[in-house]
């Protein structure tokens, strides 16, 4: 038998070995939006991050559901604040996955975001709150040239000639070309070979 001659004491303060930082600690290191609710949706926490997506510092216990200034579905129709996911979630106590909306700043910029909003429960199962991550959802840059590159090709494709509109329906083949490579570039697909 083997005798142990130290005493542990696994609770010491000043023992950093054993350290396990807090919710707000751990949600102040993420990049992402991330905040937090109670289970009527008022706001009870928010990173810096989430403070700079929103371009503005919500109320911790007056703001609700969101600190966005205003929200609108992807088309742009506006979208109440009591109907965004958050809301959803906690309203009808299932998680919303895979929804795409736009912020709005006091300033006017609007920013394309995912919510992966998550009901919080106590070890009963009862639900005590909500949290959730924003993320910015930015397009891929070729397909942002692409958009880029139409826009004067739209304007130039009606053109006033004289006295009536010139249309440029037609390609010609050299622009098919151009535009199959692109497509391919943009896929990752060449049809060339095909």
């Amino acid at each position: 038998m083997y005798s142990d001659d130290f005493d542990y004491d696994f609770d010491a303060p000043d023992s950093d070995w054993n350290y396990e930082p807090s919710r707000a600690e751990l949600f102040r290191e993420i990049d992402a939006a991330v905040y937090t609710t109670d289970p009527d949706g008022r706001l009870t926490y928010y990173n810096e991050a989430a403070a700079a997506l929103w371009g503005r510092r919500p109320v911790l216990g007056l703001d609700r559901w969101c600190g966005s200034w205003r929200i609108y579905d992807t088309d742009g129709t506006p979208l109440p604040h009591d109907r965004c996911p958050m809301a959803v979630t906690l309203q009808e106590g299932h998680e919303v996955r895979g929804a795409q909306a736009v912020l709005e700043r006091p300033d006017g910029t609007r920013v394309a975001f995912m919510p992966y909003p998550t009901l919080l429960r106590d070890e009963t199962g009862t639900v005590v709150g909500g949290a959730n991550i924003l993320l910015e959802v930015r397009r891929p840059p070729q397909l942002q040239l692409a958009h880029e590159e139409r826009q004067p090709r739209e304007r130039d494709r009606e053109r006033p000639i004289g006295r009536g509109r010139a249309r440029l329906d037609r390609l010609s083949p050299a622009s098919l070309d151009r535009t199959r490579g692109r497509v391919a570039l943009a896929t990752g697909c060449d049809r060339s070979h095909a």
